[in-house]
């Protein structure tokens, strides 16, 4: 039987320089507040389902609501992962959300039905959209999957994307750089360091860090933000994030983006 949780966990107009996200990721510490508004509103489901004789699976999903965007193509960018949905509010994604779980419990039963589970566990599923930032009309918002099956496997994944809320597009690297991707290579590698899990780029198994697609920002610096194990095999539920500060992309900024995120 499906059972659902729902519960509102922002006010219907947050003011966005969010406390939690400083707490969450100490490089936003340094953000100015600002009166910038944005209305966000958010819907928490929870269901579990026995798939095994021996197994429950508990899934779980937080999604945010837009109750004032409207355009088709930006909601798309936003809700990604939803393929097929057409419907973005409470309703319509609760409604998904029947629809994806029938889908993963058939997936896992499919996948795992020759495994050899012999005592009583708990398996775990669940995705979360978090709004970590909303300035100069640009939104900020992290997503993550996680995964537990059985006791000693586990994955957690981050995918980070801002969305230019002003002209309804998913911001692309290219919107606020020119810098080449070997040179953004090696700045990363030089700022590596300045990580806050302390870990040293000496330690890696791998010796380049390539530019990914999850990254954001803020006055002082463009964040990239990793999963651990991409560069440290069999560390699954763990994440890095490494600042590039403006200066080190001084004469290779995007002259809109520049003006309008005020960078001097």
């Amino acid at each position: 039987m499906t059972h659902y949780i729902k519960t509102t966990l922002f006010s219907t107009l947050i003011l966005v320089s969010f406390a939690c996200s400083k707490k969450e990721n100490p490089h936003h510490k340094d953000q100015k507040e600002n009166s910038e508004s944005f209305a966000v509103d958010s819907i928490s489901l929870n269901d579990s389902e026995k798939v095994f004789d021996s197994v429950t699976l508990n899934y779980s999903s937080k999604l945010l609501v837009f109750p004032d965007l409207k355009d088709k193509k930006l909601l798309d960018s936003i809700y990604f992962d939803k393929k097929g949905i057409a419907d973005f509010s409470k309703k319509g994604l609760t409604d998904f959300f029947e629809k994806e779980t029938g889908s993963y419990y058939k997936l896992i039963k499919e996948s795992s039905k020759k495994s050899d589970i012999h005592y009583k566990q708990t398996w775990e599923y669940s995705s979360n959209m978090s709004a970590k930032s909303f300035e100069n009309d640009y939104l900020h918002i992290q997503y993550s999957k996680k995964s537990i099956n059985g006791k000693t496997r586990g994955t957690i994944d981050f995918i980070d994307k801002v969305f230019d809320i002003k002209n309804n597009t998913k911001l692309q690297l290219s919107d606020i750089t020119s810098v080449s991707k070997e040179k953004l290579s090696q700045i990363l590698q030089k700022n590596f360091d300045k990580n806050e899990k302390k870990i040293k780029f000496s330690d890696l198994t791998v010796k380049k860090i390539s530019p990914n697609n999850n990254f954001y920002f803020d006055h002082k610096n463009l964040y990239f933000h990793y999963n651990l194990d991409v560069f440290m095999p069999g560390y699954p539920m763990d994440d890095i994030v490494i600042p590039v500060s403006w200066e080190d992309l001084k004469g290779e900024l995007n002259p809109v983006f520049k003006e309008r995120m005020k960078i001097k």
